[in-house]
């Protein structure tokens, strides 16, 4: 009996896999240059996510003086606790590339600079560079 209720029911279960599915309707409405131009929003925005979002800059104030820059870019959304860390690493750069036994925070400050559209986030310090 079950076995003939399975036969009796294949061919309707095989009619409802026949013909288009949601996925496949959902997709014919969709043109093809929309389709490209999400993807390549998609690139881009993966790019820029894959990159620092902190730009250095670091300025010479003397013998053994040095200040550093760094701006977060205005439009990103991850980085936020990451300024103190990328200020320690550009100070180990900077003492090793001056050939100091050990290096020293002077000041550090962190701001927002909203002078454009969408508030900047700042930090800027100084190091003394300690010789041997």
């Amino acid at each position: 009996m079950r076995k003939m209720l399975l036969v009796a029911l294949l061919p309707l279960a095989a009619g409802c896999a026949s013909g288009k599915g949601r996925v496949e309707t959902m997709l014919d409405g969709i043109n093809p240059l929309d389709a490209l131009s999400v993807v390549g929003l998609g690139r881009l925005a993966y790019e820029a996510s894959s990159r620092s979002v902190w730009e250095t800059e670091t300025t010479s104030l003397g013998a053994d003086r040095f200040r550093v820059t760094l701006r977060r870019n205005r439009f990103a959304d991850t980085g936020d606790g990451e300024a103190r860390v990328i200020f320690r690493q550009q100070a180990e750069r900077i003492a090793v590339a001056h050939s100091c036994a050990s290096w020293s925070v002077v000041e550090f400050e962190e701001r927002y600079d909203s002078k454009l559209i969408g508030a900047q986030r700042i930090a800027e310090g100084t190091i003394a560079c300690v010789k041997a």
